[in-house]
């Protein structure tokens, strides 16, 4: 955004909170500092499922990140905290290879993975493939 390259005080607001100190001027195509009123908007949720999107929906409602670069917007939310780090799930997994067989494991996992509800389901696999690979061979 141009209005962040000058103005400090812009860099320092969230996706949500820009529009209640800056106001769109459609003439002139650019971010000015708001003088009078307050701001009635709406910010439409983002649903999990949608992966990045809604990773992104996290960044800009909640933080802003300065400095590093991440891959995908789901690192940068990892990064900075905003997102679990997965051990209930990578425990679940290790309780149910107790009563449950490989099958059912594999199963656990796929439904976890269809739910979309892991921040990063490449580690809860490097620590349960053990349990989930049992009765393959």
């Amino acid at each position: 955004m141009e209005c962040n390259a000058v103005n400090a005080d812009a860099r320092k607001l969230t996706y949500v909170e820009f529009p209640t100190k800056f106001v769109w001027q459609r003439g002139d195509r650019i971010w000015k500092p708001r003088k009078v009123g307050k701001c009635i908007g709406r910010i439409h949720s983002v649903l999990p499922n949608l992966g990045e999107a809604y990773f992104l929906s996290i960044l800009l409602n909640k933080v802003n990140v300065i400095g590093e670069e991440y891959s995908s917007f789901r690192d940068a939310c990892y990064a900075l905290g905003l997102l679990d780090d997965d051990k209930e799930y990578i425990d679940a997994i290790k309780e149910a290879s107790h009563s449950g067989s490989g099958f059912y494991l594999r199963f656990l996992f796929a439904t976890l993975l269809m739910c979309n509800t892991m921040s990063k389901p490449e580690v809860v696999w490097e620590n349960t493939w053990e349990y989930l690979a049992y009765g393959i061979l």
